[in-house]
C-alpha cells in the first residue's frame, strides 16, 4: 500500500480504518494488473481521475465494479472517492512493476493533463503530479547513467590470451576424438568471450548515443537558432517560440524521459525574447501553418489525443485552417483555456512533456 493512500482518503473527507484501506488497495492493485494487461485502460483511468469520464463509459463502470469486488460496501456514486482511487491506481502503475514502458507512460500522461485538470480532486492531483514528476526525474537520471564498457572489454581481452595459448598447444597428431574435444572446448570458450565483446560494444554504442544526445541539445541551445523555422530565435514571432522550441528539443531527445536539464534549457529559450507570456491560441496561431502541417503529419495516438491538450489544439488548428474559429471550439469541447495568458516557460514545458509522452506512446510494444 502506498504510504500516502490513507491521507488521500482523508482529503476525500472519508475517515478510513485499516480494513477499509486494505480492501480498497487490493482493488487498486487488481485494477493495475488489468491496466498492465491492456494499456488502453491507462488512459481511461486517467480520464476518470481528472473528471472527464466518471459515470457512463464502459471503463468507468468496469473500474467501480472492480473495486466493489473487494468491498461490497463501496459506493459507486461517490465521485470524489472514485477519482481518488483512480489516481491511486495511476500512482501504483508508475511506482511498481516491471513494465518500464507503462511506468513512464503513466507518469508522463499525468503531468501532461495539467491544463485540463480543473475537475480533478485538487489536493490529491497536486500530490500525484509531484510523485509523477519525481519518478520522471529519477528515471531520467537512471537511463543516462554510463556503463563502464571499457573495463569489460579489457577483461575479455585478457581472458582470450590463455585460450590462444591453449589452442597453440593442441597437437593435431593426437587421436581425432581427443583433437576434436580439445578444439571444441577452445571454440566454446571463444564463443562466450566473443559474446562478451559484442555486449561491450553495445554498451559503448549506447554510451555514445547518450553523449550525442547531450551534445546535440547543447549545440541547439548555444546556437540560438530554430531548426524548424530556419532562423534565429530573435527573428521568430515571440509567441511561437515556446511551442517550436519545445518540439525541437523533444526531437533531439533520444532517451525517454528527457534529461532534467532540458527544462532549464527550454525556460531560457522560451523567455529569451519578450513578451514572456502568451495565450495558447496566440502561441498556436503564431506558428506558421506549414510548420503545423509538418508537425501533424504523423497521427497522434488515438488513446491520448485529448489528454495532450496542446497537441489536440494544434490538430484542431490544422483542421480548421482558420486562425479564429478553432480556439473557441477547443475551449468549449475540452475545457482548455485557449484565451488564458500563460508564462512562456510553462507553455514550453507543457509542450515538451506532451511531445515526449507521444514519443513514448509510439514506442509501445
Amino acid at each position: 500500500m502506498h504510504r500516502d493512500f490513507s491521507e488521500w482518503y482523508r482529503i476525500a473527507s472519508i475517515v478510513p480504518n485499516d480494513d477499509l484501506l486494505k480492501r480498497r488497495w487490493t482493488g487498486v492493485e487488481k485494477w493495475c494488473s488489468q491496466i498492465r494487461a491492456s494499456h488502453k485502460l491507462l488512459f481511461d483511468t486517467l480520464r476518470i481521475f481528472i473528471g472527464t469520464d466518471l459515470e457512463n463509459s464502459d471503463t468507468a463502470i468496469q473500474f467501480t465494479t472492480s473495486i466493489k469486488e473487494f468491498d461490497s460496501a463501496f459506493s459507486q456514486r461517490n465521485r470524489f472517492e472514485i477519482q481518488v482511487l483512480a489516481g491511486s491506481s495511476l500512482v501504483n502503475c508508475f511506482s511498481s512493476g516491471d513494465d518500464t514502458w507503462l511506468r513512464l507512460a503513466s507518469a508522463l500522461a499525468l503531468i501532461s493533463t495539467k491544463p485540463i485538470s480543473h475537475n480533478a480532486p485538487r489536493e490529491v492531483y497536486a500530490e500525484v503530479i509531484t510523485l509523477a514528476q519525481q519518478y520522471i526525474d529519477s528515471a531520467s537520471v537512471t537511463i543516462r547513467e554510463r556503463d563502464n564498457a571499457n573495463v569489460v572489454l579489457k577483461d575479455a581481452s585478457k581472458k582470450l590470451q590463455p585460450l590462444i595459448a591453449q589452442l597453440e598447444k593442441v597437437n593435431p597428431t593426437e587421436q581425432p576424438a581427443d583433437f576434436h574435444a580439445s578444439i571444441l572446448a577452445v571454440v566454446k570458450d571463444l564463443d562466450a568471450k566473443q559474446k562478451a565483446l559484442l555486449s561491450s560494444y553495445a554498451l559503448l554504442l549506447d554510451n555514445q548515443l547518450r553523449s550525442d544526445e547531450e551534445c546535440n541539445m547543447l549545440w541547439w541551445f548555444q546556437s540560438e537558432y530554430s531548426r524548424d523555422l530556419s532562423r534565429k530565435w530573435t527573428e521568430v514571432v515571440p509567441s511561437a517560440i515556446p511551442l517550436v522550441s519545445a518540439k525541437e528539443l523533444a526531437d533531439l531527445t533520444h532517451f525517454l524521459p528527457g534529461p532534467k536539464y532540458a527544462i532549464t534549457l527550454l525556460k531560457h529559450v522560451a523567455t529569451s525574447v519578450r513578451p514572456e507570456t502568451a495565450t495558447i491560441a496566440d502561441a498556436i496561431n503564431s506558428v506558421p501553418i506549414e510548420t503545423i502541417d509538418a508537425y501533424t503529419a504523423t497521427p497522434v495516438s488515438k488513446h491520448a489525443s485529448e489528454l495532450t491538450p496542446i497537441w489536440n489544439a494544434i490538430m484542431k488548428r490544422r483542421s480548421a485552417r482558420d486562425a479564429e474559429t478553432w480556439s473557441a471550439f477547443v475551449k468549449s469541447s475540452t475545457g482548455l483555456p485557449t484565451d488564458m495568458s500563460m508564462p512562456a516557460d510553462q507553455l514550453s514545458v507543457q509542450m515538451y512533456n506532451e511531445t515526449t509522452l507521444l514519443k513514448t506512446l509510439a514506442e509501445e510494444k
